[in-house]
């Protein structure tokens, strides 16, 4: 199998970015289909025709002439599977689809949520609906368990990236918490962690974006609506004690600040109950939300020595997952 996977992570430098092989199978792992050309003006121009954004408001005509070159050297005879980030959704239209059933014989396409439905009908207009999905593409896959119940998705199997490439960046002040995300009603949960650490003067490293200006608090140490790369998340990962995460309401499901907090051995102050179901958790290296106020004066003080243990579900055995339930189709 040849597996194609366009992740969506637009900023992103250096996660889930890269080549190979595993048994008889190719991975090839892309950032966004524009990032095959080398070439910056064909990039951007490949970027604007194929934007989601641009292609949410005005359906760009000739996409067409992108399909040869995005998809890279795959031989007409090998098994395909292209694995498509739901922020990329303007790919998997009907003429793309079309050409990959006549050119590739032995195709599969799966389009997958790295948010809840909601959220992307709510950012994309015109996002296709889930009875659209499921009748054009192989799989529909979610992070999401009550996505997966709701609409009759595939539950994705849970795969930690390989975060051994993350740099050491001097000029990033360690922390004790650090937070990356959206509002999304976030905001006063993040600004009561946040208080409850200055009180004990610890080091919060928090970037909210979508706040409104009139609710800014603590301007002065708190990043509002400042973008970071997905490698400068990396790294200030790298440099903080402990990732924060709150879920979103009506979520279920492994999100990428797990991802990021376990796979390098970090804490994890989180609302994420879900974890306590999979048999890689480990209540030490987990704090919730709700007993903040109770642990966070002994939470560094006994660091755990052993972190959750992560190999089964490396990226490799998300790819033999995902074979199989091909191999089963």
């Amino acid at each position: 199998m040849h597996f194609i996977r366009y992740t969506g992570q637009i900023k992103n430098k250096i996660d889930r970015h890269g080549y190979f092989q595993y048994k008889d199978n190719i991975v090839e792992v892309i950032s966004a289909p524009w990032d095959r050309y080398n070439n910056v003006i064909m990039r951007n121009v490949c970027h604007a025709h194929l934007s989601s954004s641009l292609n949410s408001k005005i359906d760009i005509p000739f996409k067409n002439i992108w399909y040869d070159c995005i998809l890279g050297k795959v031989d007409k005879q090998e098994k395909l599977c292209l694995l498509v980030n739901a922020h990329l959704y303007t790919l998997v239209n009907e003429n793309f689809i079309s050409f990959l059933r006549a050119k590739y014989k032995n195709c599969y396409i799966v389009l997958y949520f790295s948010d809840t439905y909601k959220y992307f009908c709510k950012n994309y207009r015109g996002f296709p609906s889930i009875a659209f999905l499921k009748s054009k593409l192989d799989f529909v896959l979610t992070y999401n368990v009550v996505d997966a119940k709701q609409y009759d998705l595939k539950l994705m199997r849970p795969a930690f990236p390989n975060y051994s490439s993350v740099k050491d960046n001097y000029d990033i002040v360690e922390s004790d918490f650090f937070f990356v995300g959206q509002n999304k009603g976030r905001l006063n949960d993040l600004i009561k962690i946040y208080e409850t650490c200055k009180k004990r003067n610890l080091v919060c490293d928090f970037y909210i974006t979508g706040v409104n200006p009139d609710d800014f608090k603590y301007p002065e140490i708190i990043h509002y609506n400042t973008t970071l790369t997905y490698e400068e998340v990396l790294e200030r990962v790298k440099k903080t004690k402990c990732v924060v995460n709150i879920v979103q309401s009506n979520t279920q499901g492994i999100t990428m600040r797990d991802y990021e907090a376990l796979g390098n051995g970090k804490m994890l102050l989180t609302n994420n109950y879900y974890l306590e179901s999979m048999d890689f958790f480990n209540p030490r290296q987990v704090v919730w939300i709700d007993n903040l106020e109770n642990e966070i004066d002994k939470m560094f003080n006994n660091l755990p020595k052993e972190t959750v243990d992560i190999s089964s579900y490396n990226e490799e055995g998300f790819y033999i997952w995902l074979n199989g339930i091909i191999s089963n189709k």
